[in-house]
């Protein structure tokens, strides 16, 4: 497990920012994304998307996401996401 910072996306403890991190099991990312799994079985990402043509977009109105942005948020146990895997097309 490692640690993730909800203010600069840095891993592992954060000690510039002195914020809530979070706990997570898994990462994976891309070219220009990231994502992490916490423990919870929630998801976050951050970055942006490109395809072919250019940027995509990490949001209908956010180009890049500089932050961790919570993308999946279980409401139930069985809801709980349990693996992650991301990469280039």
């Amino acid at each position: 497990m490692f640690q993730v910072c909800l203010t600069c996306a840095h891993l592992s403890l954060c000690m510039s920012c002195h914020v809530r991190c979070l706990t997570c099991n898994c990462v994976g990312s891309g070219d220009s994304h990231t994502v992490a799994l916490t423990s919870q079985g929630a998801v976050f990402g951050w970055g942006t998307y490109r395809d072919a043509t250019g940027v995509y977009g990490f949001a209908p109105d956010v180009k890049f996401g500089l932050r961790p942005t919570l993308v999946w948020a279980p409401t139930k146990s069985a809801d709980q996401a349990v693996k992650i895997a991301t990469g280039n097309a």
